[in-house]
């Protein structure tokens, strides 16, 4: 909270609530497991920057609009489709077996940045019907 200042007391207070809202007991627990798709996600941004490397092609311009600030790389087919995809051909059944196999496949990794393209955050969101969706405005 910007401009705001606190007592010592009132700190102390919210110190405290915040600790009973940590882990299990947060409204966004979830297991304490992130979804295969968004460990694959974090894992090729940091493998391959993949990210910084698709906004690097595209000179930091939304290829939409030519807007050069609050840029996001999109994946034009969804990194959810490409696993579940690519996860039919596998007899693979261990969580930590499917990761490992995942994250070396070709089209996971991208190497050539077919898949992503440069949006700013508000083409982004216009891409998709809801953020986060990869479903088709109707």
């Amino acid at each position: 909270m910007w401009g705001k200042h606190f007592s010592d007391e009132a700190k102390l207070k919210r110190t405290k609530l915040w600790k009973t809202r940590i882990g299990e007991k947060s409204t966004n627990w979830r297991g304490g497991k992130l979804s295969l798709t968004n460990r694959i996600k974090s894992a090729i941004q940091r493998r391959y920057k993949w990210f910084h490397r698709v906004i690097d092609r595209d000179n930091k311009t939304c290829q939409h609009c030519g807007a050069s600030n609050n840029l996001d790389a999109h994946h034009i087919k969804p990194i959810k489709q490409i696993i579940t995809e690519l996860l039919k051909e596998t007899p693979i059944v261990l969580g930590s077996e499917k990761f490992d196999w995942l994250i070396i496949q070709p089209e996971i990794i991208d190497e050539y940045l077919i898949n992503g393209i440069t949006l700013c955050r508000t083409c982004h969101k216009q891409v998709h019907q809801n953020w986060g969706s990869h479903e088709p405005k109707v």
